[in-house]
């Protein structure tokens, strides 16, 4: 009870200081996530979802801005400033880019002209 309270009175606080608490859309990756190497972005795309991990940080574009945590479970934090790695990646680009069942390790370059 005590915990819920001081979180109110946190929520309360911030937002009158005119701070916005928000979450990002859950990312639902159930075990541990096959990471497909694309070179040409220099990070690793979690097959099947629109989250990339780079330098043991995990990555999710959703609602028109970068979030990250350190595990691809979250808790998901957002990113004012993304590596420049990560900022140059066409966001809404990863989800679907590799088949299910396609093959893991095929680019999306490669995969977009039908070569794997």
């Amino acid at each position: 009870m005590l915990m819920m309270r001081c979180l109110v009175i946190l929520l309360v606080a911030l937002s009158v200081a005119g701070c916005v608490v928000e979450a990002p859309a859950p990312v639902v990756v159930p075990g541990p996530p096959a990471l497909v190497w694309v070179p040409e972005w220099s990070v690793h795309v979690v097959q099947g979802y629109d989250v990339v991990q780079y330098n043991n940080t995990y990555f999710h574009y959703s609602d028109g801005r970068w979030w990250m945590s350190e595990a691809y479970t979250g808790p998901w934090i957002i990113v004012v400033t993304p590596p420049p790695v990560i900022a140059q990646i066409p966001p809404g680009q990863l989800h679907g880019r590799f088949p299910a069942g396609g093959p893991a390790g095929c680019p999306p370059g490669l995969a977009k002209q039908g070569r794997c």
